[in-house]
């Protein structure tokens, strides 16, 4: 069913007509969004009281509620569940105080548009709803302050007297053009919002074994142990922060650090699945008064490495007298670089043990006599890995299958979190998806202002030497080892998955990758750890496929709409297929000229990238032979290759085409 603004609309005009019709004390209507679950629409008429339905109040909802709006009684906002009949559910709650009767109200929604189709299909008594004059789209003025971040209706909220129901997250389907919102930036979006994703979940019509498989496997995270895990994780991680840059301000003046590290990885795109006892971040600093230039690096055969990078220091004598004690200023040819390995391994390893200490005391002092929290660390380029050990009587609540039993008797709970030391390459303006929607149309037909389209997302640098374990990248054997960067496009990464969000088709597709992400774990799992196909396929590369099946599968096709999970999880598949054999990945950033659908006025390196190139011929060709037999377990959950779009396939076809001829 369309949930359009137009169509949510022009159905329940007709039943708010008979609803006054019915009770001439109806007499006012209030409607507001405050989240995809909750908003309130408030009648003055009896109405079901919180106390005889039975319903659970939504706390973060009644806080929410405007403290300007006049109220008789005391309104008490309620959660329904959120699985697409939320407007049904809301309706039965309004009318009966309960939501056993959504499903007749959905079947008299139909009724009601098949009975008076010439209406609903007619664009004339769409546009009713709007000024007199307007030549905006039809009911666009009514959304243009309404928050889009989910593409889902409703919920409800009830009181004593008034209901509260909810619309929230339109799209509209009779028009190509993107709905076009407030002209501020997203807060919620990208660089702007600097906390966890909750997984995503979103299936299709018909897709019941999707949501089994799901449960049957493990894949989902518990909304207890996720909501845990992050709080805990949070509350370590700001003493750590603090403490590092207490450290670094006495051990190495002029080292700045943030005050707040910056959350990355699968927990803060919504991609994870399992457990949620994994965290990442960037701890990005500076060096004050150091002036570097960045400069490329070249591989064996003298071409430019893609995605790596060294600092050269234009002023070396202006550097801290503790970059030259530990040894972080590299001789090249006489020019001067940041050594990186010693960076990570004197600096920043250093400022996280100077810093264990005190953190450890402070986490005990702040924790109650049956809990305790205790860090270690250990060091793999480019990170810093921190281990939480949290010591409690009851485990961390819901984390009770996975703990087990310290010689003290206590539970032991070990959260992770990999800490990346970075530099800010630069903050570059990316479209704003509140004032333009969608990556493409919107730049035609919405010629607003440059500042009103855009929102910054910024560009990081890592430390990434070469040691034993990555001894794979072809450098030249005249450069140093010691002092590569990676160029991390993680800001760009997370303002397109923030962005899928609010698209039904795009979260299918990274429901599609979680599910993909977590079979391969339990294959992994079921073949004791010698699956050479999961040695190979990374985390990273199913974010990159994912990201690939965005752009090819939403926004550069004509059909730019899925039919849910399993359509979705086909073409995924396709797509790595095809990459495994052609033992060829390319960056989603690097030498894809269809990048410029979503970023317009961003640059990005023309080289080629392949994220394979590293991997060693022989595990790939093992891989490959691996692959069918893991298709095998996702057997009847994906689309077959004939039954899915030739120009879409192609499309990826002829980009790994274009890449394996350079």
């Amino acid at each position: 069913m369309d949930h359009s603004p137009c169509a949510v609309w022009a159905y329940r005009n007709p039943l708010l007509d008979e609803m006054q019709r019915e009770n001439e004390a109806l007499d006012t209507l209030h409607i507001f969004s405050d989240g995809p679950a909750t908003q309130s629409v408030k009648t003055e008429r009896s109405t079901p009281s919180i106390l005889s339905t039975g319903l659970t109040v939504d706390e973060d909802a009644l806080n929410l509620y405007p403290a300007d709006v006049e109220q008789r009684s005391v309104i008490y906002p309620v959660v329904v569940t959120g699985d697409g009949n939320c407007l049904p559910y809301t309706e039965s709650v309004l009318a009966f105080g309960h939501k056993d009767y959504c499903k007749e109200m959905r079947v008299r929604i139909v009724f009601e548009l098949a009975i008076h189709k010439e209406l609903y299909l007619s664009n004339e008594y769409l546009r009713a709803g709007l000024a007199d004059n307007s030549t905006d789209q039809p009911y666009l003025a009514l959304v243009n302050d309404i928050d889009k971040e989910e593409v889902c209706m409703g919920a409800v909220c009830i009181g004593s007297e008034i209901i509260t129901c909810s619309c929230r997250g339109w799209s509209r389907s009779n028009e190509a053009l993107p709905i076009v919102t407030r002209p501020t930036s997203s807060i919620n979006v990208g660089s702007n919002y600097n906390e966890w994703r909750e997984p995503v979940f979103e299936i299709g019509h018909g897709e019941s074994d999707i949501g089994r498989y799901f449960i049957e496997t493990g894949l989902h995270v518990d909304q207890a142990d996720w909501e845990d895990s992050c709080k805990i994780m949070d509350k370590v991680m700001r003493v750590v922060a603090r403490e590092m840059k207490n450290s670094a301000n006495i051990h190495f003046p002029g080292l700045v650090l943030d005050d707040n590290f910056i959350k990355q990885g699968s927990s803060r795109e919504g991609l994870k699945v399992c457990d949620s006892l994994e965290f990442d971040f960037i701890s990005p600093f500076r060096i004050e008064g150091l002036r570097t230039q960045k400069e490329n690096v070249f591989d064996r055969y003298g071409n430019v490495l893609p995605g790596f990078f060294k600092e050269k220091i234009i002023n070396d004598y202006d550097a801290p007298p503790w970059m030259r004690k530990h040894s972080l200023l590299e001789d090249d040819f006489g020019e001067k670089y940041i050594n990186t390995n010693n960076f990570q391994k004197k600096v920043f390893t250093s400022l996280l043990d100077k810093s264990r200490d005190e953190i450890n005391s402070q986490l005990q002092i702040k924790t109650t006599w049956n809990e305790s929290y205790r860090i270690v660390r250990s060091v793999y380029a480019p990170n810093l890995k921190i281990t939480l050990q949290v010591r409690s009587q009851s485990g961390l609540k819901g984390l009770d299958k996975i703990v087990f039993e310290s010689s003290q008797g206590l539970e032991v709970i070990e959260l992770e979190a990999d800490l990346v030391p970075a530099i800010c390459l630069s903050s570059d303006t990316v479209p704003d998806p509140y004032t333009v929607h969608d990556f493409h149309p919107c730049l035609q037909h919405h010629p607003t202002s440059y500042r009103d389209r855009q929102m910054p997302c910024e560009r990081y640098g890592v430390m990434k030497w070469v040691n034993e374990s990555t001894n794979a990248i072809p450098l030249d054997p005249m450069q140093s080892r010691d002092v590569l960067w990676r160029n991390s496009t993680c800001g760009y990464e997370k303002h397109i998955l923030d962005v899928a969000r609010r698209n039904q088709s795009q979260r299918y597709i990274l429901t599609a990758c979680r599910l993909f992400k977590g079979a391969l774990h339990q294959f992994r799992l079921n073949s004791r750890g010698i699956s050479q196909l999961d040695s190979v396929v990374k985390s990273y590369h199913l974010k990159n496929i994912c990201l690939y099946c965005i752009l090819f599968l939403t926004i550069a096709s004509k059909e730019n709409k899925l039919s849910g999970v399993k359509e979705a999880l086909g073409y995924f598949i396709k797509y790595l297929h095809l990459s495994i054999d052609a033992e060829l990945l390319p960056h989603f950033f690097y030498g894809n000229p269809y990048v410029k659908l979503m970023f317009p006025w961003s640059s990005f390196e023309e080289e080629t990238y392949n994220l394979f190139s590293f991997k060693d011929p022989q595990t790939l060709r093992q891989a490959r032979l691996n692959f069918p037999k893991f298709l095998q377990t996702l057997k009847g959950l994906y689309y077959e290759e004939w039954m899915l779009d030739s120009d879409k396939v192609n499309l990826f076809e002829d980009l790994l085409e274009t890449h394996s001829s350079l």
